[in-house]
């Protein structure tokens, strides 16, 4: 089993080398109305078409007016979002279970 625990950690590691160096962001951004109602921020891997991920930054959202949402961005900077995963009480959260496993999903979405 040593060797399943060494091949998950450097797995583990190129995924890491793939994100850009950066930190979880939780304060909203000074003149972007955006990111008023942020609770945090980071760097993803989005599962994308035909076995592909895409790396995106996404901005979780405060609930507010029944729902809450994570936006998707192409870089940190807000320059174009990607898409907006709604989240609501019918919003299905799943993960997966593996060595060193951290995937998640929102309804379709997986990061």
């Amino acid at each position: 089993d040593q060797w399943v625990e060494k091949i998950g950690y450097l797995v583990s590691k190129v995924t890491q080398s793939l994100y850009p160096t950066s930190d979880l962001r939780v304060q909203p951004l000074p003149g972007n109305e955006a990111t008023r109602t942020r609770i945090l921020a980071r760097f993803l891997l989005h599962g994308s078409a035909m076995d592909t991920c895409q790396l995106v930054y996404a901005e979780l959202h405060a609930y507010s007016g029944g729902e809450s949402k994570m936006t998707l961005y192409r870089d940190a900077w807000f320059d174009r979002e990607l898409s907006t995963v709604a989240l609501s009480e019918s919003t299905t959260v799943s993960t997966r279970s593996g060595v060193y496993c951290n995937v998640f999903g929102i309804d379709h979405h997986r990061f």
